[in-house]
């Protein structure tokens, strides 16, 4: 049977901790965060599809790639929202 505890931890890298570094750190709002999810799940959506020809591997390339870098992709990419509105 499956660790639940894992499946916890894994969640709160993928969820929770960027979501905190943004609203805290950033005093972002939860549009600017979930803006910032779509467009950093799609970007490695479409670096998945590009490195590989089936689905499957790009998922899999795309869950690699999210696990090291989705914690500091998402406070850098509402930073880059924030800096982009300025007018």
């Amino acid at each position: 049977m499956h660790d639940p505890s894992a499946l916890l931890y894994a969640a709160c890298l993928y969820f929770v901790a960027p979501v905190a570094l943004a609203r805290v750190l950033l005093r972002a709002s939860w549009r600017s965060v979930l803006i910032a999810y779509a467009i950093w799940y799609g970007a490695l959506f479409l670096f998945g599809l590009s490195a590989a020809p089936r689905v499957a591997e790009a998922l899999g390339w795309m869950m690699i790639l999210a696990m090291f870098l989705t914690i500091p992709a998402v406070p850098v990419i509402v930073l880059l929202l924030r800096l982009a509105r300025v007018r």
